[in-house]
């Protein structure tokens, strides 16, 4: 009963969340790199009672944190063709 009036006052206030399960669905990754991710502070997560819950924009936030496939390595032969 908390937890529902602790997420009806989040609507409420504009804020959209998730549950840990529901993130992992929405981002195809597994629980256990969910919770590396959240120990390394990567992504940011809060505790409702026994529920984990992250909210939308720090979902959104986490996702845009990640690097960029193959940007290193674009970068790299960048770097040796100008040396080249």
């Amino acid at each position: 009963m908390r937890v529902q009036k602790i997420e009806s006052e989040l609507d409420r206030v504009g804020w959209r969340v998730m549950n840990l399960p529901e993130f992992c669905a929405r981002y195809k990754i597994g629980r256990s790199k969910a919770y590396q991710e959240i120990k390394a502070k990567r992504l940011k997560a809060h505790k409702c009672g026994d529920r984990t819950i992250i909210t939308d924009n720090d979902a959104e936030e986490w996702l845009h944190s990640l690097p960029v496939f193959g940007e290193n390595a674009q970068k790299a032969r960048a770097r040796r063709k100008r040396v080249s």
